[in-house]
């Protein structure tokens, strides 16, 4: 008898990991709307490794998963797309892995998050979502099969043989780069000023450009984003929160005319993914004031010089002094770059970055090697810090921060290293510098 049970206790031992790593994957089964005030994503993964998606256009297309404890992977035809996956209680928030390649023109190929950068996008399961007052999603046999292409980095294919009819025509897309080789950070001080956006029956939404070129969105609901603006030509960024928003533009006598680049992408459950213009027709934002314009003094006015008055008799002869040695000129010491931090004693305190009017960062760091980060939005991580060979490295969990760092007076610049890469696992991986390279934080 004793045989028979460890024959079978055998036969099974193979199955237990397989099994854990289902359970872990179970959350993955379900049904998820796009985050947002309405459905505009709807994904639907099965136990049996299939899924479909159902996209704003009233298009609809499926495929295969394949999923592991902490990755997923959807295929259709040519179209994968890779993510990382985490739960948070029934919902779950996709990020984007290494290799993965969003394509306009494919449903698949446009599932947010499609954008560059660290963030993650929540989808909310359908429990949660009903739960909220909106409606579940039905099948009514209208949703139209979208057939998916072979992804091409940085090109906007030709449209596939079968698509969904779209809500509008789309106007002609001219061409244009990714990111120009000659986008400027700050050249931006012939736009700044404050301009709307009407809604009918709710507030104005809100766009404050600055001199140094930073920007503050505000949506009519009072949420805000802030962050930096990159400008070439007519071609405008807007980049904050994780998030890229990519525009043409054209100043008129009344305001900022945006267009929506070819490249951009919309993402209706973020602040700075849902800013005006979200379809491809232009829209205007008005200017209701400008930025001041610094004070210029005017320049004194020359004195005027009286003639000397003519000599009536002849002067005596000048006496010409003994001439000296002139003194010995130094050329004035540089002025110090900044000391560079090379111990936890220099680093130590706790330091403030204002990114934007509305955000504010805050760092401390103490002596024996640990530090706090946390921001005004409800960021918030502990960890520990250490210097070696000149580099500064934050560690919490999972996430590595690496700079180089100085103190310019009572400010702390950290400048990102090339290995500073993190991954979005705590909140250390928002900590500025993020998207440019040096952040500057005040000691209190």
């Amino acid at each position: 008898m004793n045989r028979w049970v460890f024959a079978a206790t055998l036969l099974l031992l193979p199955s237990l990991p397989l099994h854990a790593e289902d359970g872990d994957k179970n959350i993955l089964y379900s049904t998820f709307y796009l985050d947002g005030e309405k459905a505009s994503y709807v994904l639907i993964m099965t136990p049996d490794k299939k899924f479909e998606i159902f996209g704003p256009d009233n298009e609809r297309i499926e495929g295969t998963v394949r999923a592991s404890g902490e990755h997923v992977t959807l295929i259709a035809g040519n179209m994968k797309r890779l993510f990382h996956y985490d739960s948070a209680g029934k919902d779950i928030k996709l990020g984007r892995r290494e290799g993965d390649t969003p394509q306009k023109g494919n449903l698949l190929g446009e599932l947010p998050p499609t954008a560059d950068g660290v963030f993650r996008t929540i989808y909310i399961c359908e429990a949660n979502w009903t739960k909220k007052g909106r409606p579940a999603f039905k099948r009514d046999g209208t949703q139209k099969l979208s057939q998916p292409a072979t992804p091409e980095k940085n090109i906007d294919p030709a449209p596939p043989a079968v698509v969904a009819p779209l809500a509008e025509p789309a106007p002609a897309v001219v061409a244009t780069p990714v990111e120009p080789a000659t986008a400027l950070i700050g050249n931006c001080a012939d736009l700044a000023g404050t301009y709307t956006v009407k809604n009918v029956g709710a507030n104005d939404d809100v766009l404050v450009i600055q001199l140094e070129g930073q920007f503050s969105y505000a949506r009519a609901d009072g949420m805000k984003q802030a962050g930096t603006l990159l400008r070439a030509d007519t071609d405008l960024t807007f980049m904050g929160g994780g998030l890229k928003r990519q525009f043409s533009l054209k100043t008129t006598h009344s305001g900022l005319e945006l267009t929506r680049r070819d490249t951009d992408v919309v993402k209706p459950g973020e602040v700075l993914g849902s800013m005006p213009p979200q379809d491809r027709a232009a829209l205007t934002w008005l200017r209701k004031s400008a930025a001041p314009a610094p004070e210029v003094k005017p320049a004194p006015a020359a004195a005027t010089q009286e003639p000397a008055p003519t000599a009536t008799r002849p002067s005596p002869a000048p006496v010409v002094p003994e001439s000296k040695p002139a003194p010995e000129v130094r050329p004035a010491a540089p002025a110090a770059a900044g000391a560079a931090i090379t111990g936890l004693k220099q680093l130590a305190g706790s330091f403030t970055h204002k990114p934007s009017p509305f955000i504010s960062e805050t760092i401390a760091v103490a002596e024996d090697g640990n530090f706090s980060y946390k921001d005004s939005n409800g960021a918030s991580v502990n960890g520990t810090v250490k210097v070696e060979n000149n580099v500064v490295t934050f560690t919490s969990g999972e996430v590595v921060r690496t700079f180089t760092a100085k103190l310019e007076g009572n400010v702390l610049v950290l400048t990102r290293t090339e290995n500073d890469n993190p991954k979005f696992k705590n909140d250390l991986a928002s900590m500025s510098p993020t998207v440019l390279k040096e952040a500057k934080y005040e000691k209190k």
